[in-house]
């Protein structure tokens, strides 16, 4: 499609960051444990960009714009985050008793988030387990050690 990102497997060329999210999702056993928790990451993950929609225009708007498109995402956020939070299981994950690649975008499309608005799971405390959850999770906190530092 002449775009990154790409992902070569056995000679086949994947293209469109979703569709190799998911591959790799049920290749790595993160898509869930049954065929409705995947379809449930699936609804998850598609939702969530409303909200990285949202947060991506801010780095890309013009100084002047910025300011106005923060107050849009605060606007938005709380609506959003609660409807999550409606949908969030108890465990500390977003589908079922264990990671999924939901909780990976999740953790993504907020930590950005958080950077703009510091105070966005206030009141969110099973979102905010999921953040606690990814973090802790022994193959993302290595990554996050060592990751470079890339601007949100």
């Amino acid at each position: 499609m002449g775009q990154l990102p790409v992902l070569e497997v056995g000679g086949v060329t994947l293209c469109q960051s979703m569709a190799i999210a998911r591959y790799v999702a049920k290749e790595t056993g993160l898509a869930g444990k049954t065929k409705l928790e995947e379809a449930q990451a699936d609804m998850l993950v598609d939702g969530i960009d409303d909200l990285r929609g949202r947060q991506a225009v801010i780095r890309k708007a013009s100084e002047d714009r910025k300011e106005e498109c923060k107050k849009e995402l605060a606007d938005f956020a709380p609506d959003f985050l609660s409807k999550y939070e409606n949908l969030c299981g108890p465990h500390g994950h977003l589908v079922g008793d264990s990671l999924t690649w939901a909780d990976l975008v999740f953790y993504d499309v907020m930590s950005k988030v958080l950077v703009v608005l510091p105070g966005a799971l206030d009141g969110f405390p099973k979102l905010a387990k999921v953040m606690d959850t990814v973090t802790a999770n022994e193959g993302v906190a290595t990554w996050l050690a060592k990751r470079p530092d890339t601007p949100h």
